[in-house]
């Protein structure tokens, strides 16, 4: 069997760009049909006008905040224990050690130790999300990957925090009465 070659490019004709025939030309697309215009609204009748009420209140629902789930951790509840441990730091702090104290400082259920889809325990999870909605929030500084750092505003909130925290700690010790 003998093959007809290209003088061009040395390849074989069914092979070869230049012997192929031209590409068939384009389809052209038609535009999907319009949709006719909406027609403006009719005013009610004069029946209808003196059924209906005057004014009809409508009422909005505001949109509901996200729950926790039953049994879990609600994420504020990490605000205070991560602005506790990142405040005992001067500079920044490797993100596995500032979750290794927040386990040590904090209780979890046992849906907290759960495991997610991607594998990662759900506290540490909900941790997670609880450091992005601080930085959000103006309160850490992002110092690099995997680096936690609060900012000067965090450090203000967390010892205003801590204020607070000694003063009802002092108020408890004097509601006993000596008798």
């Amino acid at each position: 069997m003998t093959q007809d070659w290209c003088e061009l490019c040395e390849l074989p004709l069914s092979q070869c760009p230049h012997g192929a025939p031209p590409p068939p030309p384009p389809v052209a697309r038609t535009p999907p049909p319009r949709r006719p215009a909406p027609r403006p609204a009719r005013a009610p009748s004069a029946q209808a006008r003196d059924a209906a009420p005057a004014t009809r209140a409508v009422t909005r629902r505001a949109p509901a905040a996200r729950r926790t789930p039953p049994g879990r951790t609600p994420q504020a509840d990490f605000r205070p224990v991560l602005l506790a441990v990142l405040a005992e730091q001067p500079v920044a702090v490797e993100r596995d050690e500032v979750l290794a104290e927040v386990e040590q400082r904090m209780t979890f259920t046992d849906q907290d130790r759960g495991i997610t889809a991607d594998g990662e325990t759900r506290w540490r999870r909900t941790a997670l999300k609880e450091r992005k909605a601080m930085v959000d929030d103006g309160l850490m500084d992002a110092a690099g990957h995997g680096m936690w750092l609060l900012s000067a505003r965090g450090r203000d909130e967390a010892a205003s925090r801590a204020e607070a925290a000694e003063a009802a700690g002092s108020d408890a010790g004097t509601d006993v009465d000596d008798e």
